[in-house]
């Protein structure tokens, strides 16, 4: 048997033999590793480190469609600072921006070495599994597993989202959707807040809004969209628009 033989024979005898709770367990820590904490000063939410190069980091997440977010753009006064590791504060450069798919791509200057989530060559389908990694209410990046539960519903005028089983809650919009194998299929997206009638010693305060956490079902921007959105991006053809 020549070399390359016994090599891939002694690999797939020790691959047999690491459990596969390891395995996921390694899976989940490189996920949380690739998603960052994004802050702008009006709103906290998640995103994905889907490249590394030359000492940038491009960073894959959403951003709604809200005149604030315009006109601060419009200004030169947006600025949105992201977090990597639970240590690193720094400020993310949009780049580009599709208001109806909500998919923005922001660059961060860092040369250190960080995890990176690769985008899926294939789509899932319904039942597959999938897992996630978000900000979820501020508190870090947590992981979270669920699976396909509906795919190309009737979205926005130019997209088609899908669904999966986990809910979003606050701060976990931008969070990256993978398969097993831990390539991107998806990015989250939902509103994770919605006025309440407050109650005051039982007394009804309907004038009263505040924001709260909500679970909503998982809608996320599909791969297909995705694809489209980074299709042919090149980092020294792109100017910071922030």
């Amino acid at each position: 048997m020549s070399l390359p033989k016994w090599f891939l024979a002694i690999v797939l005898v020790l691959f047999g033999c690491i459990p596969q709770e390891v395995i996921a367990s390694v899976k989940a820590e490189r996920l949380v590793e690739a998603t960052v904490e994004m802050y702008d000063g009006m709103h906290l939410w998640s995103g994905a480190i889907i490249d590394r190069q030359d000492g940038k980091l491009v960073i894959l997440s959403v951003m709604h469609d809200d005149p604030n977010i315009k006109a601060a753009i419009d200004e030169g006064l947006y600025t949105v600072l992201v977090r990597i590791d639970d240590e690193e504060v720094l400020v993310a450069h949009l780049v580009k921006w599709n208001q109806c798919a909500e998919l923005a791509l922001f660059i961060v200057e860092d040369k250190h070495m960080h995890s990176v989530v690769r985008i899926a060559l294939w789509d899932i389908s319904v039942g597959d599994i999938v897992s996630t990694a978000g900000n979820a209410l501020g508190f870090g990046i947590r992981f979270n597993k669920g699976y396909i539960s509906d795919v190309d519903i009737v979205g926005q005028q130019c997209i088609n989202w899908s669904m999966y089983s986990g809910g979003v809650i606050s701060g976990q919009t931008g969070s990256p959707l993978v398969n097993s194998r831990n390539k991107l299929i998806g990015i989250l997206t939902a509103v994770a807040t919605k006025p309440i009638n407050v109650l005051i010693d039982g007394i009804p305060t309907p004038l009263v809004e505040v924001d709260v956490p909500v679970y909503y079902l998982g809608y996320f921007v599909p791969l297909k969209t995705i694809k489209e959105f980074t299709k042919g991006i090149e980092l020294e053809n792109l100017e910071y628009l922030t």
